[in-house]
């Protein structure tokens, strides 16, 4: 029996794609569904060759996400500090013409060099460390509220 050399017709147009290692990460679950929400337009706007170079302004992603643009800022900010996009090229009121930021996907090779995957180095900001408890140990200690020696 011959092989079949049907393609699906169905699937047409761009699509995205999204590992599932990047999805389940500590970086992607420390997002808020805005953070996310921008991510898949700078996502969007991806084209398997542009990497580096996605142009996403901040009042954009404002009205693409239906936040303010101060809110959007912060949003961009918070993906680049868990390490999912960098900015590759800066954008201000200075600058001469109308330029928007450039953007670079982490998990995806950029400029002939392998990915980077700065989003697998996060450290999520809401763990209870061991260091933590017994700060929080010490501290009650010092108060005087452990009587009872129960976290000795």
């Amino acid at each position: 029996m011959g092989r079949r050399n049907k393609q699906n017709k169905s699937l047409k147009g761009r699509f995205m794609a999204i590992p599932n290692h990047l999805w389940d990460s500590a970086s992607m679950r420390d997002c808020d569904a805005a953070s996310r929400v921008v991510f898949l337009e700078i996502l969007r706007r991806y084209d398997g060759f542009n990497n580096g170079r996605i142009p996403l302004s901040v009042r954009e992603a404002a009205e693409k996400v239906n936040i303010s643009k101060g809110t959007a800022n912060n949003k961009i900010h918070n993906l680049v500090k868990v390490g999912l996009i960098s900015i590759t090229k800066n954008s201000g009121f200075n600058m001469k013409g109308r330029t928007s930021r450039e953007y670079e996907l982490t998990f995806h090779p950029s400029n002939n060099r392998p990915a980077k995957n700065t989003f697998k180095s996060y450290q999520k900001k809401n763990s209870t460390i061991p260091s933590t408890l017994s700060l929080i140990r010490d501290t009650v200690r010092k108060i005087g509220w452990l009587k009872l020696n129960i976290w000795v």
